[in-house]
Parts: structure tokens; sequence; C-alpha cells
């Protein structure tokens, strides 16, 4: 086994979410959906006390905001994400506005049904991962995904800890389920249709050299579910890239209670 620091990489685009409410598609907007922006840097500067390189792609308008809570931060400007891949949020976009669709779903207020840019954010984690090690910003030989909101308050995150994991060769993915067998069971649009959640999409793990291959898949995933129509966030996508190629993943299954727990599970000190 290959036990080691961690390079972090995470992203922050403001989309708007401290202001979402009321209604969408005919249902109230979740009270647990709407997240200001003070809320996730609070949350990231929890991040920030691990001892690992971090990189985090975001907008310019919060550079200064990320240097004052640890200078040796990689920063990498993001302000036109959205222009870039105006085509591909155009995809987004046209799903999301078909009744048909909306009307399939059994929570259209959830923000993988209407928000674009949160489903495009989502998607792109693999490919901002794979950016920054072909950029020489990963400064360790394994890296993991993790969400610019993870560390709540109640999450285990200890200042001046150097987080180290095992990736063991492998992409490893956290999966809310305690059988690996569940995640061949359910079709991929019943899951698409219901929300029901397989792979936690906040944390990944892998080696630098699977990142790429991670994030081929996940384009291949993308573009097989735009072909049907249907559009979903990161965790089917990582579903739908597992089962393309199981032999490169490994999944560690947990209760369905426990997401926020990488830190805390999987953190090998010596």
């Amino acid at each position: 086994m290959n036990t080691e620091s961690v390079t972090i990489v995470t992203a922050f685009v403001d989309i708007g979410r401290g202001e979402w409410g009321g209604e969408v598609n005919g249902r109230v907007i979740p009270h647990y959906i709407p997240r200001t922006t003070d809320t996730y840097m609070e949350r990231f500067e929890r991040l920030t006390k691990l001892k690992n390189n971090i990189v985090v792609f975001t907008e310019s308008k919060f550079f200064d905001r990320i240097k004052q809570m640890r200078e040796d931060i990689e920063l990498i400007n993001i302000d036109h994400l959205f222009e870039d891949h105006e085509h591909f949020l155009s995809n987004i976009r046209k799903i999301q506005s078909n009744q048909e669709f909306i009307e399939a779903v059994e929570s259209p207020n959830l923000p993988e049904y209407w928000s674009t840019e949160y489903v495009a954010i989502n998607a792109l984690k693999s490919h901002l991962v794979s950016f920054a090690i072909g950029a020489g910003l990963c400064k360790t030989d394994t890296t993991a995904w993790i969400d610019f909101g993870y560390c709540r308050p109640e999450v285990y995150c200890p200042p001046g800890m150097e987080w180290k994991s095992v990736a063991q060769g492998n992409i490893n993915l956290f999966s809310v389920f305690r059988s690996e067998e569940r995640l061949w069971v359910r079709p991929i649009f019943k899951s698409i249709f219901t929300n029901e959640v397989h792979i936690q999409g906040c944390h990944i793990v892998a080696p630098n050299h699977l990142w790429p291959d991670l994030k081929d898949m996940v384009n291949t995933a993308l573009s097989s579910l735009f072909k049907v129509d249907l559009i979903d966030d990161d965790q089917t996508l990582l579903l739908m890239a597992y089962r393309s190629d199981p032999e490169k993943f490994i999944v560690h299954p947990r209760k369905e209670e426990d997401w926020f727990v990488i830190f805390k599970h999987y953190n090998h000190n010596d």
C-alpha cells in the first residue's frame, strides 16, 4: 500500500446559491439547499488548516479572501468557466427545460433538475483535477477532490493534521450502500428520476495517472445521458463511470448517514 500525503483540489464559483428560494418547477426549494458565500468560505477555511497541498479553482474576486486564509494555496482563475463551456451548458439547459423530463422526476425542485451551473460545475470535477495535475500543481502522487464546502462544523478535520490516504492504485469512490452489489441493481434512468444516490460525489481519491481516465469515463457517461435527453449531477455520472470499468475502482461502503467522514475514517497517518 502506498500511504502518503494527498493534494486536495477543489473549486468554488458563485452561482447565486445564497439567493435561492421560493418555488421551482411547482415545488418549494428545500430549506437545506440555499447556502451563502460566507458559509462556503467558513467551511473551506477549516479545510485550509490541514497541512496538505491545496489547489483551488475559483473566480478572481475570491483570490484575496482565500489567500488571507493560507498564502501557499494554488489559485486558478475560472472567471470564464461557463462561457468557455457554453455548448456543454446549452445541452444541460435544453434537458432541464424539457417538461416531459421534469414531470418524470420525483423531486424537480432539487438543483440538478433546474440549475444549469450547478450540474456543470459538478460534472467538471474530474476535468479540473486533471488540469491541475497536468499543470504540475499537484505535489503528490495521489490527488483528492474535496468539495469546497465539505468541512462543516461537525466534520472531523483537525488543524495542523497532514491528511494521508491509501489510493491502492485505484480510483477510490465512496458508496452509501453497504453492499457493492447494490451498485448494479438500479437502472440508471430510475436513479435519475427518483434522485437515489449510490456514489458520494463530495470526495474522490485517486493516483494522479488515473484522473484523466476518470475524466474520460465521466465524459462518456454525460454524452450517453445527453443522447437520451437525461441529466443528473456527478453522483450518477460516477456510478456510470464505475459500471463502465469496475476494475479501475475501489468502492468503500459507508452507512447512508455517513457523508463527510473521509478525514476521520480514511486517514492513514503514521
